[in-house]
């Protein structure tokens, strides 16, 4: 599925290139401006909460689809490859099910809040535009974890040319 890989690989590049330079320049102008001029940027914590949360976001996709979780590799080393299957078949499926959890709280609270006008404190954005944010993602990782399972549980193809 080359378009998840592109999407992923591209949230990858927009959380390191543009939303962590920015949350990086956000609180850095929130330093000059509080202890150099005494008059600090009111909205700057909330807005870097913000870019914490979907550099987070963002990174997970990516991670996920080059095999970059911490783990421990001694007990893959361990155990027959069969096993290894199983476990990560076992991963993927917990993986399915949390986001899956996610997705669904997520999107159903999303047409409560589109009701209500809530906002945030200052930036005065849509609550429920950050509720959808995460259900995508959730939606975006379900896609991945599937891909995974399928891996997972895969049979691998023997060699069947001549002299192998």
């Amino acid at each position: 599925m080359r378009w998840l890989d592109t999407i992923s690989w591209a949230l990858d590049r927009a959380s390191a290139y543009f939303f962590l330079p920015l949350m990086t320049f956000i609180m850095l102008m929130e330093v000059i401006a509080r202890y150099v001029f005494n008059a600090p940027i009111i909205w700057s914590g909330e807005a870097v909460s913000y870019l914490l949360i979907i550099v987070l976001l963002f990174g997970i996709p990516e991670c996920t689809r080059q095999n970059g979780h911490i783990r421990m590799d001694v007990l893959n080393w361990l155990i027959p490859q069969w096993a290894n299957r199983a476990v990560e078949a076992l991963y993927a499926l917990i993986g399915i099910v949390v986001f899956a959890l996610i997705a669904k709280k997520t999107s159903g609270e999303i047409g409560y809040l589109r009701s209500l006008p809530k906002t945030s404190e200052f930036l005065k954005l849509p609550i429920w535009l950050y509720y959808a944010g995460i259900a995508l993602l959730s939606a975006i990782m379900m896609l991945m974890f599937a891909i995974r399972l399928m891996r997972a549980v895969a049979v691998p193809k023997l060699n069947t040319e001549a002299g192998h």
